[in-house]
């Protein structure tokens, strides 16, 4: 399987958060991450959808403000969630 995205991905295995439209946040883990999107993997059931927006959280322990990138769900599929930044 050809991979043609456009951006170069770089692995990662931390913990981030996920934010639904209405403020629901859901504890998962970053799989990879471009200047384009991430790919997001999940642990509980969580209820995104293709097309449904969110917000990306990424922090560390000792930063005071987390980085949010908004974001679109592209696909679901086995546990994995690919976002697409859209700012």
């Amino acid at each position: 399987m050809d991979d043609h995205r456009k951006d170069a991905r770089s692995k990662f295995d931390v913990e981030c958060h996920l934010k639904g439209d209405i403020g629901d946040t859901y504890k998962v883990s970053l799989s990879d991450l471009s200047f384009s999107g991430a790919l997001i993997k999940v642990d509980d059931i969580v209820p995104f959808q293709i097309g449904d927006s969110c917000e990306l959280v990424l922090s560390d322990k000792l930063v005071d403000f987390p980085i949010e990138h908004a974001s679109k769900v592209i696909w679901v599929n086995s546990g994995m969630i690919g976002l697409k930044f859209i700012s």
